[in-house]
This record gives structure tokens, sequence and C-alpha cells, in this order.
């Protein structure tokens, strides 16, 4: 009885210690998921140009200060805290320029990062991050899509026959220009101010607290799903469908 009673003892504390193994391998693995390298700027700022491929569309994560450019070149340029360079990946795949913070870092106490981009042709940019982005001069293109993720700013000048913008946040865009159609949705409390974009058509939807003001002149679809406003100038047709306390305002 004695043997069999020290076997069983035996077999439990195994099983125990094999528990705990295990335990501590699942935790070692999450601890090192979920560390990140953190990292405070240098207080030095320094300009890097980057080597890449050509790109018409342009996808945006983390906290940068974007501007872009329309020439026939093609060009990146980062000025950012010496430090923090090799930090910031810059890459093309397919058509698209993607600008990004490596993974598994978080910034802490730095400066502005700011990005210059320079290419013939924009077709779409999409933004993920609490910075901005902005144009230097006036972009002419035959689509232009731009779509927001969070928090980010966006001031554009663009000249398009087709113009579609999307935000998801609380992200504000402010358009000038002109477009032929403009179709806008927003999913959340960000607002867009598109009163100095000349458009013909436009097709607004808006989801959430958030506020669109624009300029028309033939047609404007309307929906609303909340408590968002829609502000416009112009005559144009107008049909609107609402459900909330949203309102559809003419200035």
């Amino acid at each position: 009885m004695y043997t069999a009673k020290k076997q069983v003892i035996i077999v439990y504390s195994s099983l125990g210690i094999g528990w705990l193994l295990l335990m501590i391998i699942i935790f070692s693995f999450i601890l090192s998921g979920c560390s990140k390298e953190v990292l405070g700027g240098s207080g030095l700022v320094v300009t890097e140009k980057r080597q890449t491929g050509s790109f018409t569309d342009v996808a945006v994560d983390g906290p940068f200060y974007v501007h872009l450019k329309q020439a026939a070149d093609t060009r990146v340029e980062i000025s950012a805290e010496d430090n923090l360079m090799r930090v910031i990946d810059t890459y093309v795949t397919g058509s698209t320029l993607h600008v990004t913070l490596k993974k598994g870092v978080r910034l802490n106490f730095y400066k502005d990062i700011n990005v210059y981009l320079q290419s013939e042709h924009y077709h779409a940019v999409s933004f993920s991050g609490s910075g901005s982005i902005d144009n230097t001069d006036t972009l002419r293109t035959d689509n232009f899509d731009y779509t927001v993720n969070g928090s980010g700013n966006a001031r554009f000048t663009v000249v398009t026959p087709k113009l579609e913008t999307l935000v998801n946040g609380s992200g504000d865009v402010t358009l000038y220009g002109s477009a032929g159609v403009y179709n806008s949705d927003i999913n959340g409390s960000g607002d867009i101010s598109a009163l100095g974009l000349a458009c013909t058509d436009a097709e607004i939807s808006v989801k959430g607290s958030g506020g669109h003001t624009l300029s028309v002149s033939h047609a404007l679809d309307v929906s609303i799903w909340g408590s968002g406003n829609v502000q416009y100038k112009g005559n144009p047709t107008v049909n609107t469908e609402i459900q909330g306390s949203g309102r559809v305002i003419k200035l």
C-alpha cells in the first residue's frame, strides 16, 4: 500500500511540474510578444533621402507629418532625429509606397517626423496614425482616393474628375480644388470641410456624429445615421435619407 501511494504522489508531482513548465513557456511567449522597444529622440534632427521605386499610392502608418508634391521625379525624404532613422521603414510594394515604424517599436519624447514625398502621379493615399498629411501644390489626377483611420488630419488641393474620401474615426479633412464626382463617407466623429472644393455631383454618407460641409452645383445625395450634420452651398437637387437627429442644412 505504501508503494502504490508513493507512486501516485510521484505521478501527481510530475504532472504539477509539467503544468508549471508549460505555464512558464506560455507566459514567456506572451511577454516577448507584448514587449516593445521604447525610443526617445536624441534631439539632433537630420535629413535622409531614401531610395525607392516609383509609386502612385501612399500608405502611411505612424506619427508622421507627410507632405506630397507632384513632379516628374520620384523622391522620398525623411527629416527626423538621427537615432530614430533606423526604425522608420519606407518601401514600395506594387504601386504603393509604405511609410511606417518598424514592428515592436514605440516612440516617446521625440520631435516631429516630417516625410517629403514626390511622385508624378497620385491615385490613392491612406493614413493610419496621429500625424497629418498635406500637399504643397495642386494635385492633378484622373482619380484620387483618401482614407484616414484614426485621428490623423489632412489638407489637400486637388483637381480631378473623381474624388473619394473615407474617414474612420476622429480625423479631420480639408479639401480645395475641383471634382466632377465627389463621394464621401464618415464613420465616427470626423469632420470634412470641402467648401473650397467645387464639385458637380456629390454623394455624402455620415454614420455617427461627424460633420461635412461642401459646395455642390448639380446633385447632392445625403445619407445620415446618427447626429451628424451635412451643410452645403449651391443650388443642387437634394435627396436625403436620415435616421437619427442629423440634419442637412443649406448655407
